[in-house]
């Protein structure tokens, strides 16, 4: 009887594992940089102070170089910090330059 709980509960960790639903690179997007660059946020704003109101929302944009991408969430530009790897792994950052430089 002593072993019936740690085998139900990693028989439920297990089930709930595989469950899991593949992220995307539009999620991450949104969980981990629409904080600043959804529409009306600061990162946006910024942006369209330099590049105009049609270049400001990066899901829109249509010119986006995957490599400018990845430099610029590592290094920083401007008033934006450069995002680590423990905040957005760099399979996260490969997503989320796919769904930035996919057409649309």
């Amino acid at each position: 009887m002593k072993y019936v709980l740690p085998v139900t509960l990693l028989s439920l960790l297990t089930f709930n594992v595989s469950l899991a639903e593949p992220v995307s690179g539009e999620r991450l997007y949104t969980d981990k940089c629409a904080i600043c660059h959804a529409a009306g946020e600061l990162g946006t704003m910024a942006l369209s102070r330099r590049l105009g109101n049609e270049r400001a929302i990066l899901n829109e944009r249509t010119d986006l170089p995957a490599e400018y991408v990845r430099h610029v969430v590592r290094h920083g530009l401007n008033a934006m910090p450069p995002i680590t790897r423990g905040d957005v792994t760099d399979q996260e950052l490969d997503l989320i330059v796919e769904f930035l430089t996919a057409p649309h």
